[in-house]
């Protein structure tokens, strides 16, 4: 099971940011230091305090002694630690996943999108799921519904997951199956934000 942590960049601290900041290795500092606005740096200190907070939970090890280094994809990890973390965000939230295997996590807040684009992103079988039925072209020159948005925005989180979790950044949107039996698919929704996470069986 995937454990999963979620805060708003409102959630972080003075001494959350000051701690976080501290257990950073120099170049995530150097990183931060680079971002011209202050909700910048709390987006991006916060995905590394809460993915710390989730390794030092599940390993034993102090947040502050967790050394997180660069994998061969450049794809953040604990060094010397058999756990994996992904970090995501969108707007004000900030959610992290960390796994014993390779793990991917995205985070969306249901917004108006047009249409057009759902028949870019999901296969023939995902559009029928999204539309509760098959599609005419009427369809998708109208206003989608709430029902048909957050349907979208599940397949997309599942989508961005997957391809973060594999660690090859996304290629074709339809080259993955939200329904393939070959992912393992956890759902951490609230609200109007749509959060999965995904691994391999």
């Amino acid at each position: 099971m995937v454990k999963h942590e979620k805060c708003f960049i409102d959630d972080i601290t003075v001494d959350i940011y000051n701690k976080t900041y501290a257990a950073m290795h120099p170049t995530r500092r150097a990183k931060i230091d680079r971002l011209r606005h202050e909700d910048d740096k709390k987006r991006s200190l916060a995905g590394e305090y809460l993915a710390r907070t989730l390794v030092s939970d599940m390993s034993g090890i102090p947040f502050e002694e967790i050394v997180i280094v660069a994998d061969q994809k450049g794809k953040p990890k604990p060094e010397n630690i058999p756990l994996e973390f992904n970090i995501s965000h969108s707007e004000n939230i900030v959610v992290a996943a960390v796994h014993t295997d390779k793990v991917g996590i995205d985070v969306e807040k249901i917004h108006a999108v047009r249409p057009k684009l759902f028949k870019k992103v999901c296969t023939d079988k995902e559009l029928e799921y999204l539309f509760g039925r098959i599609p005419d072209d009427g369809d998708y020159e109208r206003e989608a519904s709430y029902q048909e948005l957050s349907r979208f925005f599940e397949i997309w989180t599942i989508k961005e997951a997957y391809f973060k979790c594999i660690g090859t950044g996304i290629t074709d949107f339809k080259s993955v199956d939200v329904f393939s039996e070959s992912i393992r698919v956890e759902n951490f929704s609230f609200d109007d934000y749509v959060i999965h996470a995904v691994t391999l069986k």
